[in-house]
């Protein structure tokens, strides 16, 4: 089942990765997408979901997003692993989201790693959505149609006439995104 979010969420992002973005970031200007080949961070086989360039205050950055379906104990840490590898890798400052599908047990927003005398070497804090806690309507008012599948996991969203009314509004939008992002709604609908 994992797997299955996993493969959707990252076809989501793609879909529209600008509005996507605009949505974590609002002052962001999205600029590209961190080569495919890239998002395997070292040779560990650490994989992030997302990277992707933007600029902020007239700064090089990257965002990086990571969806997740189910409570990870070490997701905190990986979070913290995602983040230093791509910063170091583009020399970018990396602002770092975890989006969370369903409700479960949340990480806190942070990591920090302390050293056996008690001082700490690393501290890490990081974005932290959970879908179940934003209102539908704060997802309508955003106005991106990448939004309309993850409509139906935000608080008030699991009703049929939410979908009907995602599907409809998807059905106006021309080309192969629309047919992406009908795809990716009846996907989520079904895992709910």
């Amino acid at each position: 089942m994992a797997g299955k979010w996993d493969t959707s969420t990252k076809r989501l992002v793609s879909t529209n990765p600008a509005d996507f973005i605009r949505w974590l970031l609002p002052e962001a200007q999205f600029t590209g997408v961190v080569e495919a080949k890239s998002l395997n961070l070292n040779n560990r086989e650490i994989e992030a979901d997302n990277l992707y360039h933007f600029i902020l205050n007239g700064i090089p950055c990257i965002i990086h997003i990571e969806f997740q379906s189910y409570a990870d104990g070490l997701m905190a840490k990986r979070m913290w692993e995602y983040n230093s590898l791509t910063t170091s890798m583009y020399d970018r400052p990396t602002d770092s989201f975890v989006i969370y599908l369903r409700r479960c047990k949340v990480t806190e927003p942070y990591y920090d790693w302390i050293f056996p005398i008690g001082n700490t070497v690393h501290q890490f804090k990081f974005h932290v959505i959970k879908l179940w806690e934003i209102p539908l309507e704060v997802l309508k008012e955003a106005k991106l149609t990448i939004l309309l599948p993850l409509m139906v996991l935000a608080r008030g969203g699991k009703h049929r006439n939410v979908v009907e009314d995602a599907i409809t509004t998807i059905q106006t939008v021309e080309g192969e995104d629309a047919r992406e992002l009908l795809s990716l709604t009846y996907t989520l609908c079904a895992s709910c």
